[in-house]
Order: C-alpha cells, then structure tokens, then sequence
C-alpha cells in the first residue's frame, strides 16, 4: 500500500472549489482543479493509494483502471514538483 507525504516545503490553500499549492523553496505556485483538490485532501487525510483509486470510483463513478491511471498521473507530476514524496515505511510505522 502506498501512502505518500506532503513537502514539508509545501503550503496549500482552499480557494473556492480549487486548491492552491506553494513550494516556499521553489516559489512556485500550483492550482488544481475540483477532482484534483479532492485528491489531495484525500492524500492530506492519509489515504493510501488504493484507497485514494476506491474513493474516486464511488465518488465520480469512474472505472477502478481509468481511476488507477489518471490518479498514478496525477500523484507523478506531484511527485515531479516536490510537493509529494512516498511516505517511507517508518514514517508510517514508527
């Protein structure tokens, strides 16, 4: 199961039906969409992975691969940015 961790470096604030992160190293600022701000409370709330994909097919209706697919795209660029990492074992079981 994969859990992931917000940047320490990273702030993010609700604005209107969309999120809005900051990387305070980077300056860079970074918006997302509805369906992408209700990943990233589900990522904020500790979700795992699978549990993140489940949520999303019950919530949009959408087929557990399309959910598996859009969702290990989303999760890349987030990664790619330095706004999440994957959670390392001991984070999660200290």
């Amino acid at each position: 199961m994969s859990h992931f961790e917000i940047s320490k470096d990273v702030l993010s604030k609700t604005v209107g039906d969309e999120e809005v992160l900051v990387d305070l190293n980077s300056g860079t600022y970074f918006g997302l969409n509805p369906i992408g701000t209700h990943i990233w409370s589900l990522i904020k709330s500790g979700l795992t992975q699978e549990q993140i994909i489940e949520n999303l097919c019950e919530t949009y209706s959408v087929d557990p691969k399309e959910a598996s697919t859009d969702l290990t795209q989303f999760l890349s660029l987030l990664k790619e940015r330095n706004f999440l990492s994957e959670a390392s074992q001991s984070a999660i079981n200290p």
